[in-house]
């Protein structure tokens, strides 16, 4: 429970098993998927669920990171939101949409036990009027009965 490694979990070699894995911003960098999903079922006792939060594929500012260069990730990101360079990490969006998580985890002896889209409303948090004028928008668009463009996934996959 104390114990520290620094690996890829693909690499992480062990006979204890697990209960819980969580990704927590982390599966829009895996690069290999089918190698995380099968580390996962093999770690994880059956009964075992993997917690994931990530950004949704489809979101703004997902789209946008696609389109723009990795050298301009870091100045982007330190304008809205902050942080360290050696926090910016390239991207791979490979797990980033519900279907892709259901067949990746269906494939390795998973099934979703729950899902959900969660608004994300802190891309302009830093700046006072325009967190306004997304708050106000976000109010409209479920006053509408829409689904908030930028959002997250939430997705709890139970190894059978």
């Amino acid at each position: 429970l104390h114990d520290h490694a620094k690996v890829m979990i693909e690499d992480f070699d062990t006979d204890e098993r697990f209960d819980l894995a969580t990704l927590r911003m982390v599966a829009e960098h895996i690069a290999d998927p089918p190698a995380v999903a099968k580390a996962l079922s093999r770690l994880l006792l059956p009964g075992g669920r993997v917690i994931i939060f990530t950004v949704n594929r489809w979101s703004p500012i997902t789209l946008i990171s696609q389109a723009v260069p990795f050298s301009l990730h870091y100045p982007i990101k330190k304008f809205f939101w902050g942080g360290e360079e050696e926090d910016t990490f390239p991207v791979e969006y490979k797990m980033n949409t519900r279907k892709a998580l259901q067949n990746l985890f269906a494939e390795n002896g998973f099934v979703e036990e729950s899902f959900a889209y969660l608004d994300d409303l802190s891309v302009f948090g830093h700046f006072k009027l325009m967190g306004y004028v997304e708050l106000s928008l976000w109010r409209l668009i479920n006053k509408l009965g829409l689904r908030y463009p930028e959002n997250c996934l939430l997705g709890v996959y139970k190894k059978q």
